[in-house]
């Protein structure tokens, strides 16, 4: 018996930088389980920090102007605990937790890849995704990145790294 997909309707996806009321929403969220790593602290240097261009922090929001989740574009996507070359640019997505479960990786990760392809041509895109984190790892291998390593982090979290050429 063939099994059957769901449709998803994938939203139009924006990157914007972030401001200060949505750094605080941001702050706001919490993840559970394995993905609880990337919930943001609610101190002000985290708050100053995601509201700094530089940092490599975006929001992403849909059609409606709703936030919808967050991109890390550079070093700040990176896990302690693994050897990285500066020959790439790394890439870390986080969903609003309400939609996580829902199909909505794909689109943010489409996002997030024509945003780095579009500021660093030339680089290898990276990510680094907990091992048994499987939605995220297909997310990813769809968009065409390919396992490279594992690794330990810091926290002993088996992590693999994953790249796609620019």
């Amino acid at each position: 018996m063939a099994m059957t997909i769901p449709r998803v309707s994938v939203p139009t996806l924006e990157l914007r930088q972030i401001r200060s009321a949505a750094a605080h929403i941001m702050q706001t969220w919490r993840y559970t389980g394995i993905m609880n790593r990337y919930s943001f602290a609610t101190n002000e240097t985290t708050h100053q920090r995601l509201c700094q261009h530089e940092s490599g922090y975006w929001q992403v929001r849909d059609e409606q102007g709703s936030l919808y989740g967050f991109v890390v574009i550079g070093h700040r996507a990176q896990v302690a605990g693994a050897e990285y070359s500066n020959n790439a640019v790394d890439l870390l997505i986080g969903l609003r937790p309400d939609l996580i479960g829902q199909l909505r990786g794909g689109g943010l990760c489409a996002v997030a890849v024509k945003h780095a392809e579009l500021r660093h041509p030339e680089k290898t895109l990276r990510v680094s995704i907990p091992t048994n984190h499987d939605a995220a790892l297909a997310v990813w291998q769809r968009a065409g990145f390919y396992p490279e390593y594992a690794f330990m982090s810091n926290d002993k979290v088996p992590f693999v790294v994953l790249t796609r050429m620019s």
